[in-house]
């Protein structure tokens, strides 16, 4: 946020306000939907590193399905016009705690954009090149200090995104006057092999660091996938974003979470990932999702 502030500092652009504010807190979240009435939500915040997210299951269900339902829920009740949610690739057959929480979050967003005013909108994509906790940072880190580059399996792939080409994708979403989809997902060109990026770094650094196989991490897969077995690909007017659409007709069928809200820090982290596999089967089993949660 310190950053942030600077660089508008520089760019002297004053029409823009600060807030500090955790959204697990309703509190602190209706007093940001009351003092500012916001027309556009972007809702980017989450806890998103597979193998952390397995060793602390109960902070990703706390803000990754429970605040994001706040936020949402809010934003129905202060007539926000645009909801925008990002998810990722890791929501499609999710196996993670993390891909869980976010394909549990994507439904009922889902859900809500049958029922409510408020146009709810989800992005779905990969890992955005050389953010945070991502491949990249860590791969040049490992070869500036001369050590070996990390490798958990010789066949895993992953999608990369641009960050600048996927905030110009979500922008143009947003500008949509009323999508007949709330679910995207963009192009992203053919899944690249981690070792080959391993590789690639290693001579054009011209180092002489060797590669380890480590193994999969817990929740990680060897391939990610954009859409499940239940979706099915549509093109747009705009080449590199695609609509995804449910197979499945909805039904009338009740999706009982109530369970996540009494979950706890004393709870294992296994405890709490036979929950939301639960609820992952319930989602699958019926797609329309009239919420008790």
């Amino acid at each position: 946020m310190y950053y942030l502030i600077k660089e508008f500092e520089i760019d002297k652009n004053p029409n823009v306000e600060f807030a500090i504010a955790d959204i697990r807190d309703e509190d602190a979240v209706k007093w940001l939907y009351e003092t500012f009435r916001p027309t556009l939500i972007f809702h980017t915040a989450a806890y998103k590193h597979v193998p952390l997210m397995e060793d602390n299951a109960y902070e990703s269900v706390k803000l990754n399905i429970l605040a994001t339902k706040t936020l949402a829920d809010l934003a129905i009740a202060y007539k926000v016009k645009k909801f925008i949610f990002i998810s990722t690739d890791k929501a499609v057959n999710p196996i993670s705690v993390m891909g869980m929480s976010k394909r549990i979050a994507e439904t009922y967003l889902n859900y809500l954009s049958v029922k409510k005013k408020t146009i709810f909108l989800i992005t779905r994509f990969g890992n955005i090149l050389g953010s945070s906790g991502s491949v990249l940072p860590l791969f040049l880190k490992q070869l500036e200090s001369g050590s070996s580059l990390t490798v958990t399996n010789l066949e895993t792939t992953r999608f990369f995104i641009n960050k600048n080409k996927a905030c110009r994708l979500i922008l143009e979403i947003a500008s949509w006057h009323k999508p007949d989809n709330n679910l995207f997902t963009f192009n992203m060109g053919t899944p690249i092999k981690i070792i080959d990026l391993a590789k690639v770094l290693i001579s054009l650094k011209n180092k002489g660091n060797t590669i380890e196989i480590i193994g999969l991490r817990p929740g990680e897969k060897i391939h990610e996938e954009i859409v499940s077995s239940e979706e099915t690909l549509e093109s747009t007017t705009h080449l590199d974003i695609f609509k995804v659409n449910p197979k499945t007709v909805y039904s009338n069928k009740t999706v009982t979470l109530q369970e996540l809200k009494h979950i706890t820090p004393a709870m294992s982290n296994d405890k709490i990932k036979l929950i939301l596999e639960d609820c992952i089967c319930q989602l699958q089993r019926s797609p329309t999702l009239l919420f008790a949660i």
